[in-house]
């Protein structure tokens, strides 16, 4: 039989038909079988759970949702205990770390202050030496300046012993000299002579001799007198010389 020209044939349509309700079950079957699990889930434990009253479509393939949702459900747990193993590792490392700074802070700060305290001793003991130094020099100033003016003390006080041995040599020879002029006055005193009876030339010849023993005693006094001062002068000069 020919069919008209724009218009389907009726065996066809009636396929589209029912292959479009049998669809339409199928999804709408799906659909309620997932509303009866979940209904199902909220009231009754998953091991009483009664499949077989559930209207399984033909031909569509329906997932386990409670073995997904455990799977899913463990997935999430492990990621969870994952997550806080590695947060705790992260955070022991994080303490970790802050510890290790911690310490290397305090020994670099415990090192700075033993430098310090070091650097500051040496400094102290370094001045002290040097105080001490100038301490023992001055000591030593001290005592050579001492020594030196004890050494000049002595010259002057072997200078002065000395002067006083020549004036007192002097003296005595001005003693003398002057006992010889004493005793020549006397012995050449003329009222003397002539009592003794001696002629007026004999007195004139004693006077001479007199004045000539006497002249020649001083004048030997005098020799000596210039002997002492040119020996104590040369001992003076060299005690000078030695300042």
């Amino acid at each position: 039989m020919r069919s008209r020209p724009g218009f389907i044939q009726i065996p066809l349509l009636i396929g589209i038909i029912v292959s479009i309700i049998t669809i339409s079950v199928g999804i709408g079957g799906a659909a309620l079988y997932k509303k009866n699990i979940a209904s199902s889930a909220k009231k009754t434990p998953i091991t009483q759970l009664d499949y077989s009253k559930a209207v399984v479509p033909v031909n569509v393939d329906i997932p386990d949702k409670t073995e997904k949702d455990n799977k899913s459900n463990a997935e999430n747990a492990q990621l969870e205990q994952e997550r806080a193993r590695l947060s705790a590792k992260i955070q022991r490392a994080k303490l970790e770390a802050e510890n290790i700074a911690k310490t290397a802070r305090e020994k670099a700060e415990k090192d700075l202050q033993k430098q310090l305290d070091n650097q500051r001793l040496a400094d102290e003991l370094k001045k002290q030496q040097e105080l001490e130094k100038l301490y023992q020099q001055e000591k030593a100033k001290e005592r050579l300046e001492q020594e030196e003016q004890n050494r000049v003390n002595q010259i002057y006080t072997q200078t002065d012993a000395l002067f006083s041995e020549y004036y007192q040599k002097i003296n005595d020879i001005d003693g003398q000299i002057l006992a010889i002029n004493q005793k020549y006055y006397e012995d050449a005193d003329t009222s003397k002579l002539r009592q003794e009876g001696i002629s007026a030339f004999g007195i004139q010849a004693r006077i001479s001799e007199l004045t000539r023993e006497a002249n020649r005693e001083i004048e030997l006094l005098q020799f000596e007198k210039e002997s002492l001062r040119i020996e104590y002068l040369n001992k003076i000069s060299i005690l000078e010389r030695s300042l």
